[in-house]
C-alpha cells in the first residue's frame, strides 16, 4: 500500500530491533520509538492521534498498525477500571477449586480490556473529529484469547486457537459469521475494497468474493518442526484432539497458567479428546468415550489421519530440494555455534551462527544428483542488528568457478520465496548445473556475525 501512495505507520507492538531500525524494510514510513514502545496505551497514544491529525489535514490516504501492549501482562489498569467489576459480580465456574484467586484474575483482565477499550474509542474518536471515519477501515485482530485458570495460548483448546476479527467500514455490511478466516485472507480482501491491485503469488482470498472457499475442518499445530498436535472443529460445535507426541505436566513452554506454572494435564501420544463447543464452552466434559459420539470420532480420526499423512508427504517436486543447517548434507569447520533456541524465528528452529573472523569458519551445503538445467539459490536467516552486512556467500555449480555473493543479514531475507513460513531471500543469478551438483559455501570474514541457516534450490527450466 505505501507503494500506491498510502503513508504507512506502526505503533507498539513487539519490536524485537531496537527502536526505528530497520522500519522502512518492514514496509513502514514512520518508525517506533522509544517513547512509543514503552508508554504505548499505557500511558498516551499521542503519536497515534497526531498522526491521524497529519494525514487528514493533508488529505493524504494512510494506513495506521496500531499493536498495543495492553491488555497484555503486567496487568496494571488504572484503579477506575478496576472499580467497574466488582469482585463480588464475577461469575466463578463450576470447574475452579479456587473462587477468590479467580474472580482477583477475572478482574485484572476484565479491567485491562476496558482501559484497552477506552483508548480504541480514542482512536475512533479521532478518526470521527477529523472526518475520515466514514472514508476508513477499521480491523480489529487479536493472536490468541486469555482464559483464566485454563490452558489458552499456543493450545489446541478454544481459548488457544479462536480469536477475534472485527471489521467496520464502507465495502462491508453489517453480518456476523462462524466460518474460518485466515489471517492471510486479509490482505486481498482489503486491497480490493481500495480499489487495490492484488498481491502477486498471494495464498490468501477474498473472503467476501463468492467464490471463497473456507479452509478445510482439520488443522495441525507444530513447535519448531516437531509434532505437537491437531485438532478438528466441525460445524455442529464439536472438537476432536489427537496428540502427535507426549506432553508432560510441566511442559511449560506450551501452556501457561497466569502465573507462568504448567496447567494442562500431561497428555500421552495417540491420546484423544472431544468436545461439545456448544453446551461446554470451558471444554471441561471429556466426551471421546461416549458411545454416543463413536461415530463422530472415527470420522474424525480418519480426517485427522489423512491430513496428517499429506502433511508428512514431501511438498517439493524433485527438481526442488532444501537442506537446513541441521541436516547431513550441511556441514561446518571452524568455531560455529549451533543454537537450538534462537530468539527470533528460523527455518527449522535453529541456526548456526559464527563471529566475524578472517574466513576461518565455514558453512558448506552439498547437493548432489541434480537434473541438468538452470537453478536458482535462494537462502535465509534471521535478521536483527548484529548480524553481517557483508555476510560471504559462494555459488559453485558442478565445477565452474565460485560466484561469489554478498548478503546483509541485519535485514530479514527479502521474500523471493516462501517454505514452511519462512522468507527466502534469492542469492545472486541463476546457475547452470550440467553434471547435477551445487555447492553453497558461507565463511565468517564479514564485519559481524554470519548465520547459516537453510538453503532452497528450484530448477527454472
Amino acid at each position: 500500500m505505501r507503494e500506491d501512495g498510502y503513508r504507512v505507520r506502526i505503533d507498539g507492538g513487539k519490536w524485537w530491533d531496537p527502536p526505528g531500525d530497520h522500519f522502512d524494510e518492514r514496509g513502514y514510513d514512520e518508525p517506533v520509538g522509544n517513547e512509543v514502545t514503552s508508554r504505548y496505551f499505557r500511558q498516551d497514544i499521542f503519536y497515534t492521534l497526531d498522526f491521524i491529525r497529519r494525514m487528514s489535514a493533508s488529505s493524504t490516504p494512510f494506513v495506521l498498525v496500531s499493536m498495543p501492549s495492553v491488555p497484555h501482562l503486567p496487568h496494571d489498569p488504572p484503579q477506575e477500571q478496576r472499580d467497574r467489576f466488582p469482585l463480588s459480580s464475577i461469575p466463578v465456574p463450576t470447574w475452579s477449586n479456587n473462587p477468590s484467586q479467580y474472580r482477583q484474575r477475572e478482574q485484572d483482565y476484565l479491567a485491562m480490556t476496558a482501559w484497552y477499550d477506552q483508548h480504541v474509542m480514542t482512536i475512533i474518536g479521532a478518526l470521527r473529529v477529523n472526518n475520515v471515519l466514514e472514508n476508513t477501515i477499521v480491523i480489529f485482530v487479536s493472536d490468541n484469547g486469555w482464559a483464566t485458570g485454563r490452558a489458552a495460548k499456543s493450545s489446541p483448546y478454544a481459548a488457544g486457537n479462536r480469536s477475534p476479527l472485527i471489521i467496520f467500514g464502507p465495502g462491508f455490511a453489517v453480518a456476523t459469521s462462524n466460518e474460518f478466516i485466515q489471517l492471510m485472507d486479509l490482505a486481498p480482501t482489503i486491497l480490493k475494497r481500495c480499489g487495490l491491485p492484488p498481491l502477486p503469488n498471494a495464498e490468501g482470498m477474498d473472503f467476501l468474493d463468492s467464490s471463497y472457499a473456507p479452509p478445510g475442518i482439520v488443522f495441525g499445530f507444530t513447535q519448531r518442526a516437531e509434532p505437537l498436535a491437531v485438532w478438528s472443529q466441525r460445524t455442529d460445535g464439536i472438537r476432536f484432539i489427537h496428540w502427535l507426541r507426549a506432553v508432560e505436566q510441566d511442559d511449560r513452554h506450551r501452556f501457561l497458567e497466569y502465573t507462568n506454572t504448567a496447567f494442562a494435564p500431561a497428555r500421552l501420544k495417540g491420546e484423544e479428546e472431544l468436545y461439545d463447543i456448544v453446551a461446554d464452552v470451558d471444554e471441561q466434559a471429556d466426551l471421546i468415550a461416549d458411545p454416543a459420539h463413536t461415530q463422530d470420532v472415527s470420522i474424525l480420526r480418519a480426517a485427522t489421519e489423512q491430513w496428517w499423512g499429506e502433511t508428512l508427504t514431501p511438498r517439493p517436486p524433485k527438481t526442488t530440494d532444501i537442506i537446513d543447517d541441521g541436516d547431513s548434507r550441511f556441514s561446518t569447520s571452524g568455531n560455529w555455534v549451533h543454537n537450538t533456541n534462537p530468539f527470533r524465528p528460523a527455518f527449522g528452529g535453529d541456526i548456526h551462527y559464527s563471529a566475524a573472523g578472517n574466513g576461518a569458519d565455514q558453512a558448506v551445503w552439498g547437493f548432489s544428483a541434480l537434473a541438468p538445467g538452470q537453478y536458482q539459490v535462494y537462502v535465509t536467516w534471521n535478521g536483527t542488528t548484529n548480524r553481517a552486512t557483508n555476510s560471504p556467500f559462494t555459488i559453485t555449480a558442478d565445477s565452474s568457478p565460485p560466484i561469489a555473493v554478498l548478503v546483509n543479514q541485519e535485514s530479514e531475507p527479502h521474500c523471493d520465496h516462501t517454505v514452511a513460513n519462512r522468507p527466502f531471500q534469492k542469492l545472486g543469478s541463476a546457475v547452470t548445473v550440467g553434471a547435477g551438483s551445487i555447492v553453497i559455501r558461507l565463511t565468517d570474514d564479514a564485519d559481524e556475525f554470519v548465520i547459516a541457516d537453510a538453503v532452497l534450490i528450484v530448477k527454472e527450466d
